[in-house]
Protein backbone atom coordinates (compact mmCIF):
# COMPACT_ATOMS: atom_id res chain seq x y z
CA UNK A 1 0.00 0.00 0.00
CA UNK A 2 2.78 2.41 0.63
CA UNK A 3 4.67 1.73 -2.82
CA UNK A 4 1.36 2.04 -4.09
CA UNK A 5 0.93 6.07 -2.42
CA UNK A 6 4.57 6.88 -3.19
CA UNK A 7 3.92 5.88 -7.09
CA UNK A 8 1.10 8.06 -7.47
CA UNK A 9 2.53 11.24 -5.29
CA UNK A 10 5.70 10.97 -7.64
CA UNK A 11 3.15 10.46 -10.89
CA UNK A 12 1.93 13.79 -9.44
CA UNK A 13 5.52 15.21 -8.84
CA UNK A 14 6.54 14.51 -11.91
CA UNK A 15 3.35 15.68 -14.03
CA UNK A 16 3.07 19.06 -12.64
CA UNK A 17 7.01 19.75 -12.74
CA UNK A 18 8.34 21.48 -16.16
CA UNK A 19 10.65 19.52 -17.09
CA UNK A 20 10.17 16.50 -20.06
CA UNK A 21 12.28 14.24 -20.42
CA UNK A 22 12.55 15.40 -24.38
CA UNK A 23 15.36 18.10 -23.62
CA UNK A 24 12.45 20.90 -23.30
CA UNK A 25 11.29 22.68 -20.22
CA UNK A 26 8.40 24.43 -19.93
CA UNK A 27 6.40 26.17 -17.59
CA UNK A 28 2.89 24.03 -17.16
CA UNK A 29 0.90 27.03 -17.06
CA UNK A 30 2.20 28.32 -20.23
CA UNK A 31 0.28 26.59 -22.93
CA UNK A 32 -0.27 29.00 -25.99
CA UNK A 33 2.32 30.53 -28.40
CA UNK A 34 2.87 32.77 -31.49
CA UNK A 35 5.32 34.05 -33.73
CA UNK A 36 4.96 37.27 -35.50
CA UNK A 37 6.05 37.65 -39.08
CA UNK A 38 9.93 38.32 -38.96
CA UNK A 39 10.78 41.46 -40.35
CA UNK A 40 13.78 41.85 -42.72
CA UNK A 41 15.82 44.81 -42.50
CA UNK A 42 19.23 43.34 -43.92
CA UNK A 43 20.95 45.11 -46.54
CA UNK A 44 20.83 42.15 -49.19
CA UNK A 45 17.07 40.95 -49.13
CA UNK A 46 15.68 37.26 -50.04
CA UNK A 47 12.17 37.75 -50.85
CA UNK A 48 11.11 34.68 -49.25
CA UNK A 49 13.42 34.57 -46.01
CA UNK A 50 11.32 36.01 -43.11
CA UNK A 51 8.16 34.33 -44.10
CA UNK A 52 10.20 31.22 -44.02
CA UNK A 53 11.97 32.03 -40.76
CA UNK A 54 8.46 32.61 -39.40
CA UNK A 55 6.69 29.66 -40.37
CA UNK A 56 9.88 26.97 -39.75
CA UNK A 57 9.87 28.77 -36.11
CA UNK A 58 6.25 27.82 -35.70
CA UNK A 59 6.71 24.18 -36.87
CA UNK A 60 9.32 23.40 -34.54
CA UNK A 61 7.45 25.00 -31.44
CA UNK A 62 3.90 23.04 -33.14
CA UNK A 63 6.33 19.62 -33.83
CA UNK A 64 8.15 19.53 -30.66
CA UNK A 65 6.45 20.89 -27.90
CA UNK A 66 3.24 20.42 -26.27
CA UNK A 67 2.25 24.34 -26.80
CA UNK A 68 -0.92 25.57 -29.29
CA UNK A 69 -0.42 28.40 -31.62
CA UNK A 70 -2.79 30.94 -30.60
CA UNK A 71 -2.68 34.55 -32.96
CA UNK A 72 -4.91 36.09 -30.69
CA UNK A 73 -3.80 35.77 -26.88
CA UNK A 74 -0.18 34.02 -26.50
CA UNK A 75 1.30 32.84 -23.46
CA UNK A 76 4.40 33.05 -25.09
CA UNK A 77 5.24 35.65 -27.93
CA UNK A 78 8.00 35.60 -30.26
CA UNK A 79 8.90 38.79 -32.82
CA UNK A 80 12.21 39.13 -34.74
CA UNK A 81 14.38 41.13 -37.20
CA UNK A 82 16.87 39.44 -39.96
CA UNK A 83 19.53 42.40 -39.54
CA UNK A 84 22.20 40.74 -41.79
CA UNK A 85 22.10 38.38 -45.17
CA UNK A 86 25.52 38.61 -46.72
CA UNK A 87 27.34 36.36 -48.70
CA UNK A 88 31.40 36.32 -48.81
CA UNK A 89 34.27 34.60 -50.22
CA UNK A 90 36.08 32.69 -47.61
CA UNK A 91 39.33 30.86 -47.14
CA UNK A 92 41.53 31.89 -50.01
CA UNK A 93 43.63 29.56 -52.48
CA UNK A 94 46.99 30.24 -54.12
CA UNK A 95 46.55 32.29 -57.47
CA UNK A 96 44.04 35.10 -55.37
CA UNK A 97 40.99 32.67 -55.41
CA UNK A 98 38.78 31.45 -53.27
CA UNK A 99 37.70 27.50 -52.05
CA UNK A 100 34.22 28.63 -50.88
CA UNK A 101 31.68 30.91 -50.15
CA UNK A 102 29.68 31.55 -47.43
CA UNK A 103 26.11 32.60 -46.57
CA UNK A 104 25.40 34.06 -43.42
CA UNK A 105 22.67 35.16 -41.81
CA UNK A 106 21.21 37.06 -38.33
CA UNK A 107 18.28 36.88 -36.82
CA UNK A 108 17.16 39.30 -33.69
CA UNK A 109 14.91 37.60 -31.60
CA UNK A 110 12.59 38.41 -28.89
CA UNK A 111 10.77 36.23 -26.64
CA UNK A 112 8.06 37.36 -24.15
CA UNK A 113 6.25 35.67 -21.90
CA UNK A 114 3.48 37.43 -21.34
CA UNK A 115 2.43 36.62 -17.51
CA UNK A 116 6.13 36.78 -16.50
CA UNK A 117 9.02 39.53 -17.99
CA UNK A 118 11.59 38.35 -16.06
CA UNK A 119 11.88 35.11 -18.24
CA UNK A 120 11.79 37.46 -21.44
CA UNK A 121 14.96 37.94 -23.24
CA UNK A 122 16.49 39.69 -26.66
CA UNK A 123 18.96 37.78 -28.74
CA UNK A 124 20.85 38.03 -32.14
CA UNK A 125 21.69 34.49 -33.87
CA UNK A 126 23.90 34.09 -36.61
CA UNK A 127 24.66 30.72 -38.50
CA UNK A 128 25.93 30.52 -41.79
CA UNK A 129 26.57 27.74 -44.56
CA UNK A 130 29.43 27.33 -47.05
CA UNK A 131 29.06 26.18 -50.60
CA UNK A 132 32.21 25.91 -52.97
CA UNK A 133 33.10 28.67 -55.02
CA UNK A 134 32.76 27.40 -58.37
CA UNK A 135 28.79 27.12 -57.91
CA UNK A 136 26.73 29.80 -58.31
CA UNK A 137 24.14 30.83 -55.69
CA UNK A 138 21.18 30.59 -57.19
CA UNK A 139 21.88 27.02 -58.41
CA UNK A 140 22.07 26.07 -54.30
CA UNK A 141 19.97 28.70 -52.90
CA UNK A 142 17.27 26.46 -52.05
CA UNK A 143 19.12 24.10 -50.32
CA UNK A 144 21.01 26.82 -48.81
CA UNK A 145 18.78 28.84 -47.34
CA UNK A 146 16.18 25.49 -45.61
CA UNK A 147 20.08 24.79 -44.10
CA UNK A 148 20.74 27.72 -42.67
CA UNK A 149 16.96 28.00 -41.27
CA UNK A 150 17.06 24.82 -39.72
CA UNK A 151 20.06 25.61 -37.77
CA UNK A 152 19.04 28.93 -37.01
CA UNK A 153 15.43 27.51 -35.69
CA UNK A 154 16.73 24.96 -33.36
CA UNK A 155 18.95 27.63 -31.61
CA UNK A 156 16.06 30.04 -31.04
CA UNK A 157 13.70 27.12 -30.08
CA UNK A 158 16.67 25.95 -27.70
CA UNK A 159 17.60 29.05 -26.19
CA UNK A 160 13.68 29.35 -25.83
CA UNK A 161 12.62 26.45 -24.16
CA UNK A 162 15.99 23.41 -23.15
CA UNK A 163 18.68 25.79 -22.10
CA UNK A 164 18.00 24.81 -18.49
CA UNK A 165 17.95 21.44 -19.17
Amino acid sequence: MRLLLCMILLAITFNSCSISLSGISIDPSIDTFNVETFENTADLLEPTLALDLTEALKDRIRNSSRLDWNKSKPDIIFTGTITGFRITSEAPQAGATTAFNQLTINLRVEYEEVNNDDKSWKKTFSRFVQFPSDQDFNSVKVELLEEVTEYIVQDVFNEAFAKNW
